[in-house]
């Protein structure tokens, strides 16, 4: 057996680029995990009355549902290509608005609303339910705890049919973030977002992974007062039987 001499080779030492992307693992599901400790701890005090650890217990299923999306949908990112994720034809407009309906609760917890703009036309897109389901959700997630904290977050559907393409944007008037950082937060997991410091850029790096996924294309629209991150998709060639 031959030996590199002078060359320390130490067992379980992680790479950078390993070590960033669990830094950022960790950041982003740090804060669920702090607020869960934290409600736990109102809903054992005795000063609380039975309305108020009812609202808390509804608060710690909340919180819980995101920390547990975050960790299987990162999870996910690492089996894509072993896994076979069949396209077919979604109604993203229902997609919306079943999506706004499950985090709507958790945006109220935090005095926010969220809205979806409505549209004549209803395209099918060649996607996979589950996965654009989770985009929007992410898109959502990271409106709701990086955006303007006053500001109003929109969920909008256009239609691109000159491109045979559908659009789903989520709109929030938080800072604005460069191209530059966009690209590095959708390109790689454990880079740093200098507007928005309290972001890892996990959500958007996972957006990002399962676009690919669908064929899709995401991209970030600068706004004088804001943000909207969006998701292009191929619209279904069916939509003409339906």
């Amino acid at each position: 057996m031959e030996h590199d001499e002078g060359k320390v080779v130490r067992g379980g030492q992680l790479r950078l680029e390993d070590a960033s992307a669990l830094v950022a693992a960790a950041h982003e599901l740090k804060s669920p995990l702090v607020l869960i400790r934290q409600l736990a701890f109102a809903a054992g005090s005795q000063d609380s009355s039975p309305e108020e650890r009812q609202h808390i217990l509804e608060q710690l299923s909340l919180v819980a549902d995101r920390g547990l999306r975050l960790t299987t949908d990162l999870t996910k990112t690492v089996r894509l290509e072993d896994s076979l994720f069949e396209l077919e034809p979604v109604n993203a407009q229902q997609l919306c608005e079943s999506i706004v309906k499950q985090i709507a609760p958790l945006y109220e917890q935090y005095g926010r609303k969220i809205q979806i703009t409505m549209q004549r036309s209803r395209p099918l897109v060649l996607a996979h339910r589950e996965l654009l389901g989770s985009v929007i959700y992410h898109f959502a997630d990271n409106a709701l705890h990086y955006g303007d904290s006053n500001g109003s977050v929109r969920v909008s559907l256009s239609t691109r049919m000159a491109e045979k393409r559908l659009r789903i944007g989520v709109r929030d008037e938080g800072p604005a973030m460069s191209l530059r950082e966009w690209r590095a937060a959708r390109d790689k997991l454990g880079g740093t977002l200098a507007t928005r410091p309290q972001a890892s850029g996990l959500g958007l790096y996972i957006t990002e992974q399962f676009s690919r996924v669908m064929n899709g294309e995401t991209g970030l629209i600068r706004h004088r007062n804001g943000v909207t991150f969006y998701i292009d998709l191929p619209v279904s060639e069916q939509l003409s039987l339906l």
